[in-house]
């Protein structure tokens, strides 16, 4: 499932599958409107802190595995974060810092 998030700099993707009862993931990609670099964003600190576990190695990466639950738990997470104006609008200035440190290398459209 893919849900989508229009906001001032970024449209944002949250992505999550559940592949059977034991196995699913979950990811975040963010796309800069105006230059169009994407990256995936999972592993932003910030994201890591209101989603995932601080201190839990797995959530450092930028697709996160777990079972069923988890990964709809992180997925509605995300869309509560998302949908709240003030959330958004800080998510977007970690993801110009994370941009800006030359951390998007992949633009939309273009195949890796």
């Amino acid at each position: 499932m893919i849900k989508r998030f229009d906001g001032k700099r970024y449209k944002v993707e949250v992505h999550h599958s559940i592949l059977n009862q034991r196995k699913a993931w979950f990811r975040m990609k963010a796309i800069h409107k105006r230059s169009r670099l994407c990256s995936w964003v999972t592993n932003i600190n910030w994201i890591i802190s209101n989603i995932g576990e601080d201190d839990n190695p797995k959530f450092f990466e930028s697709d996160w595995t777990g079972n069923k639950r988890e990964a709809e738990q992180w997925f509605k997470r995300a869309l509560g974060l998302l949908q709240h104006e003030k959330s958004f609008r800080y998510l977007e200035n970690r993801f110009d810092d994370d941009r800006n440190a030359g951390e998007w290398e992949n633009v939309v459209g273009q195949k890796v």
